[in-house]
Formats: C-alpha cells, structure tokens, sequence
C-alpha cells in the first residue's frame, strides 16, 4: 500500500514525506513489535503507531479507541466554532445583508466543520448533534433577544421566528444532510471498483486487510449503512450502480431521507 502511495505521488513530482507520515497498526509484524520504525520504499523509514497512541493529521485525530467518532465529531464542531468565532465580526452583523452573510456562512464554516466526517461512523446522536449546532449558529446570526419577564419557551419561540426569517434570504443546508451526502458521494467513488478507473480511493478500499474481530457484537464502520440501504434497495451489483452516475444520483435523496427519518429528524429531502 505504501509503494502504491508513493507511486501516486511520483505522478504529480511529489515525494512521500517520511517525517510526516506514520503507520498505524493493531498488529505489526512480529519482527518490528520491538522497533519505533518500518523501512520503507527508497530506504526510507515510516514511524509505527501503536493501538494507544494517536495522531493528528489534516484536523482529524487518528485514534483506534471505539469512541474515535465521539473524537472526530467534537473536534469538528470546535473546528466549525472556531471558525465562526474568527468571522462573528460579519456574521453577526445586522447591517450586513442577510443573503451575504449566508453565502459566507455556507463558504467558509460548513466546508471547516464538515472536513474528513465522510468516512466517520456518525449515529444519531451525532447527527443530531450537528443540527443542534448549526441551530445555534442560526440563533447567533439573527441576534438573540432576551426580554424581560418572558419565559423560556417565548424566547425560544421567538428566535424561531427571526431564524425562519433569516433564511428567507437563503438556504443554509442541515449539517447531517450535508454529512450524509458526502458520505453517499464519497462511497460512490471507493464502491465503484471498476478496473479500468484505477482510482486511488478504490485501491486505498480494496488494500483494506479482513481483520478478526472480537467476540460480542461487531463494530459498525462508516459504509454499513449504505450498503444496508443498497441491500434493502434491491441493488445486487454495487460497483455497477455506483459506476451509473444517474442512477446513483436518484438513490442519493433516497438514502438521506432514509437515514434522517430513522433518526427522527425534520430534514428536507434535497431535489
């Protein structure tokens, strides 16, 4: 797999950093469980992380505890509020337009708050987490109003209102449509397996050794519920349906109403 890397890279005059890059296993190889390094391709060396060790990379924190989803969520939600924070100046400003604040709103914080969650096995309460979060951003950009002698619940009732009327001036989507969309789009590309696309997501999923897993019940990892969807779909050949880009695209709103209504979340299906 890393020569396949290096390979790819070679192909864009770029080299495998080997300072930068670590290699994380459960189960190296007997003749390296004694050593902090693996050789490489060219002579060079790739450090070894063990199953408790952790490392960041590209805002993502790589983790083999079970709870690695809790980690990538919440650090992604800080990411998002960081974000948010940086650009409150503007956001939050009622004499800019709404509609501007909107599209930099959709520009900048939910492309920082959704990096790397394709591929995380997010659940109910993470999506539900998400849409709380986002809910919040909302209530922050139309200008939270606590008046005297008003209840909790008038409050709220009120800030829905300035929300829905914020985003009369355009569409911010909800943060666990947008997960699940790239999620779907992104299994699109590593389920393809077609041949004659050498791409690297396919070759990156296809490299994937069948590890034995634990007595009780087995781990859920980030594609089980799109291949549940396909299987109760009646799609039989995966790679061809996902190598049908029209088709693919029509089984995209199903699988987000699909996921969002077992969660039990009022999303719209996109269009």
């Amino acid at each position: 797999m890393l020569s396949a890397l290096s390979e790819e890279l070679r192909k864009v005059g770029l080299e495998l950093n080997a300072s930068k890059s670590k290699s994380l296993s459960t189960h190296p190889p007997p003749e390296l469980r004694h050593f902090s390094s693996v050789t490489c391709i060219d002579g060079k060396y790739i450090h070894i992380l063990s199953s408790s060790q952790s490392h960041m990379y590209l805002g993502r924190q790589l983790i083999f505890s079970k709870h690695r989803a809790d980690f990538a969520i919440k650090g992604r939600i800080s990411a998002g509020w960081a974000q948010f924070r940086k650009r409150r100046s503007i956001l939050m400003n009622e004499h800019v337009p709404a509609k501007l604040r909107i599209k930099l709103f959709c520009a900048t914080i939910i492309p920082c708050l959704m990096f790397g969650l394709s591929t995380v096995t997010a659940i109910q309460k993470h999506l539900k987490s998400l849409d709380a979060v986002r809910m919040k951003m909302l209530r922050n950009m139309a200008g939270w109003r606590r008046l005297d002698g008003d209840t909790w619940r008038d409050t709220m009732c009120r800030m829905t209102g300035r929300v829905n009327a914020l985003l009369t001036q355009g569409t911010i989507p909800f943060f666990s449509q947008t997960l699940l969309l790239n999620k779907w789009r992104w299994a699109g590309k590593t389920l393809a397996g077609n041949p004659s696309v050498d791409s690297w997501p396919s070759r990156a999923y296809a490299s994937l050794a069948p590890m034995k897993r634990n007595r009780g019940r087995p781990l859920i990892e980030w594609q089980d519920d799109v291949l549940l969807f396909l299987s109760r779909s009646g799609v039989s050949n995966i790679p061809a349906a996902a190598n049908n880009k029209s088709k693919w695209s029509q089984l995209e709103a199903l699988f987000v109403s699909s996921i969002t209504a077992r969660a039990a979340l009022q999303v719209p299906v996109p269009t």
